[in-house]
């Protein structure tokens, strides 16, 4: 018809020009109509592609699903028969989502229960909350947002303890150095030499916390004197090794006493 001239095609009655007219229109409406059955037809087996029972790790594809459906037209989407099971997967999902914010939301209360320091006797605390986060899965790890802070109290936890035992290993030197006389003589020289190798023995932390340490100096100090004194008048009855200067071979001062050796014998 359309390859008629205008003249020829005024030979063909009104009547069947409208019928072929309406006949091509009801043949494109059918394509169109198979077209969107085809649209949909696609996202159906997309939901249908979904488990039965739905985790966390699929939702990637239902989102995927949900899109496909989405991007269809209006005409479309009434072709799609699946559309049920896809709204219950995205219900089964929200529920998930709700139960993994749940269980990290408990954890995030309980670390921020503790303040910005903690005690010893906040150890056992601190390890059941680990211990509970330990328990998430890996979704839900990733929603604790303040971990980090658990993980700070419980270095400072390990800290402490550590200062504790510095604490223990100081006070046996400290037992050691208030052991001494406050008059020393040249028969406390074992006892000073005793401290002062106890002193030396300690790491920089446990030294700190050793409190009577002019203590030692000072004994240490009267050895040599007393020492020196016996070299002016000829009866030194000490074994000590003691210098051409009258000075026995440990420091005098407090950086020499605290890098040095005991007095010598």
């Amino acid at each position: 018809y359309d390859k008629l001239t205008d003249s020829q095609k005024e030979l063909v009655s009104k009547e069947n020009a409208e019928k072929l007219a309406a006949a091509l229109e009801q043949i494109a409406s059918l394509e169109q109509e198979e077209a969107n059955k085809a649209a949909a037809d696609r996202v159906d087996q997309m939901i249908l592609s979904l488990p039965n029972e739905i985790t966390l790790a699929d939702e990637p594809e239902v989102m995927a699903a949900r899109d496909a459906y989405d991007s269809l037209t209006t005409e479309q989407k009434q072709y799609v028969q699946k559309l049920d099971k896809l709204e219950k997967a995205e219900e089964t999902l929200a529920a998930l989502k709700e139960a993994d914010r749940k269980a990290a939301q408990e954890v995030i209360d309980a670390i921020d229960a503790f303040g910005d320091t903690v005690s010893l006797e906040d150890k056992e605390k601190l390890e059941a909350v680990k211990a509970q986060y330990g328990g998430l899965s890996d979704a839900q790890k990733q929603l604790v947002t303040n971990y980090q802070k658990l993980e700070q109290l419980l270095d400072l936890i390990i800290r402490l303890e550590q200062a504790e035992k510095d604490k223990a290993a100081a006070a046996v030197v400290e037992k050691l150095i208030d052991a001494l006389p406050d008059e020393i003589t040249l028969q406390d020289e074992a006892s000073v030499n005793a401290a002062r190798t106890a002193y030396n023995g300690l790491t920089e932390g446990q030294r700190a916390y050793v409190g009577n340490l002019d203590k030692l100096l000072q004994a240490e100090k009267s050895i040599i004197d007393l020492k020196g004194d016996g070299n002016n008048t000829g009866n030194n009855t000490s074994t000590g090794n003691i210098g051409s200067n009258g000075q026995s071979g440990a420091g005098t001062g407090r950086g020499e006493n605290e890098s040095g050796g005991a007095v010598q014998t």
